[in-house]
């Protein structure tokens, strides 16, 4: 059986209080994440139509690694996506 495809469009990420430097780094992370997150399991019924979807907040320190912020942003938008 052939998977959908899946495709998602990110408006926006707001970061406070991170080095500006790191955006392409944490982007990187985010979509390298999404794409393993969304290729590895089914996608609910429900996600298959998401207009806009608020994954909510992730608390990290500003020594957050760019990578490791990037995958837990990714780990939130498939959360709040692929919810019942």
């Amino acid at each position: 059986m052939k998977r959908p495809r899946v495709m998602v469009t990110i408006d926006e990420v707001r970061l406070h209080g991170f080095d500006p430097g790191a955006r392409s780094a944490i982007g990187d992370a985010l979509a390298l994440e999404l794409t393993r997150l969304f290729g590895e399991g089914p996608v609910s019924q429900s996600s298959r139509e998401v207009a806009r979807t608020d994954a909510g907040t992730l608390a990290a320190g500003r020594r957050t690694a760019p990578a490791k912020l990037g995958t837990g942003i990714a780990a939130r938008v498939h959360a709040a996506v692929n919810e019942p």
